[in-house]
């Protein structure tokens, strides 16, 4: 048990390494902190990935306020988990858009991504340990919007740009696949505007009209700017290829998951929502 000779001079030691900084956030008694929100000065220009961080902001702006109302540490380590969570699924699903399109910054965007998931993990665990102390709350949620802000503007934009580059050369091109010695129709419908998306529905559907019933496996990958004409497009869409479809799995995010959860909901045991191609895969293989 520390003496109070020793809190204090921990305390004296917390002040003096703390002098000069000027953290991003901070509380005072009685105060909220300064409010942390995605803005469009850190978009990146991939609808999904800005909207998966606006989310993790919104986790963030959350873990922010429950520290200063000096909620339950239970309630404070809950949130924790959450954003924890979520970072990781985003992360995920970044890599795997990268990993589609070829993007040569892979192997370094993997790196900072592991490092800040340790850097979490190890904070989380102080966090813990501490009973979710205060001050140790404010120092997570400073380092984690730091990173967030510096990562966000260098390297995730970085790959922004090279996906703006990399759509404008791609046209939609739907093409068979061999995957474990099973025939897999691969439907990339990523970086289309809606009017090329409602085009590329009608060529899919002729294509997959031309196969016999029941026969096809189909891997369809959602990533372009959600439409409201388009997503009426997809309904049709959807419903054509019914007779033809043996298994669908689709990877996608955001607005079109809603969209697509919808369908799934109108009886379709056939088709399933992924968040990664390699578990859509994985689960086309063994239908």
């Amino acid at each position: 048990m520390a003496t109070n000779g020793s809190a204090e001079s921990s305390r004296s030691g917390s002040r003096t390494r703390n002098r000069g900084r000027t953290p991003r956030t901070s509380i005072l008694p009685g105060a909220l902190p300064r409010r942390v929100e995605w803005t469009e000065r850190i978009a990146v220009g991939i609808p999904a990935i800005d909207e998966q961080h606006r989310e993790l902001y919104r986790k963030l702006d959350a873990f922010l306020l429950a520290l200063a109302e000096h909620r339950s540490p239970r309630e404070v380590e809950t949130l924790v988990a959450y954003l924890s969570d979520y970072v990781r699924d985003h992360f995920s699903s970044e890599e795997e858009m990268m990993v589609r399109t070829e993007f040569p910054g892979l192997t370094s965007h993997q790196e900072e991504h592991a490092a800040f998931r340790d850097e979490c993990a190890r904070a989380a665990e102080r966090l813990r340990l501490s009973g979710a102390d205060h001050g140790m709350g404010l120092d997570v949620a400073a380092f984690v919007t730091d990173w967030l802000e510096r990562h966000i503007e260098v390297t995730d934009r970085a790959f922004g740009t090279y996906l703006s580059r990399y759509r404008s050369k791609r046209t939609f091109e739907p093409r068979f696949v061999e995957v474990k010695s099973v025939r897999v129709l691969r439907l990339d419908f990523s970086g289309l505007s809606p009017r090329e998306l409602i085009e590329a529905f009608a060529r899919a559907g002729r294509l997959i009209a031309s196969q016999p019933e029941a026969s096809l496996r189909i891997l369809t990958i959602f990533d372009s700017v959600f439409d409201e004409a388009a997503a009426e497009a997809l309904k049709p869409f959807v419903e054509g290829n019914r007779p033809f479809v043996a298994a669908s799995a689709v990877v996608t995010t955001g607005f079109w998951r809603v969209v697509l959860t919808s369908v799934k909901l109108n009886r379709r045991r056939d088709l399933q929502l992924f968040a990664d191609e390699a578990a859509a895969l994985e689960w086309l293989v063994r239908s």
